[in-house]
């Protein structure tokens, strides 16, 4: 065997050992990065299954709007029954849509939106505030 040939030959294992070792390193790097995208996935969806605080909306005994029809009907919207005389509602502060004050209760356990406008419902130094999710509900608030 010619010396030339023991070059190629050592040359050629050590170009394919190379070539094991990077497909190996690059496979093993993409298992990682999967997996912890996996975790992070995991705890996202851990954190939106948790619970949202309680928020004490305030609530009143509805009555109807004078001059109103006796055929126009309220509804709940979150029920689909009717808003009737003296039943104790809730209003969502910043967009006063109006729902039954359980039901707008349950609803914001696991929603932090108005069920009707989505305009969302955070928690704040206050009792309640509202994040506007765009502009023109900004500009709702400006005017009054």
């Amino acid at each position: 065997m010619d010396w030339i040939d023991l070059v190629t030959l050592v040359l050629v294992a050590w170009t394919m050992l190379y070539f094991a070792y990077d497909i190996y390193h690059c496979v093993s790097e993409m298992l990682a990065m999967d997996q912890q995208e996996e975790e992070s996935l995991d705890e996202g969806a851990a954190r939106a299954s948790e619970p949202l605080p309680p928020l004490i909306l305030p609530c009143f005994p509805y009555e109807a709007e004078p001059g109103r029809a006796s055929s126009e009907t309220v509804l709940c919207a979150i029920c689909l029954e009717e808003l009737r005389q003296g039943e104790l509602c809730s209003e969502v502060p910043v967009c006063q849509h109006v729902f039954h004050r359980d039901c707008l209760g349950m609803w914001t356990r696991s929603n932090g939106s108005c069920p009707l406008c989505r305009t969302k419902i955070v928690l704040g130094s206050y009792r309640y505030r509202a994040e506007f999710a765009d502009d023109m509900s900004q500009a709702r608030r400006q005017e009054r």
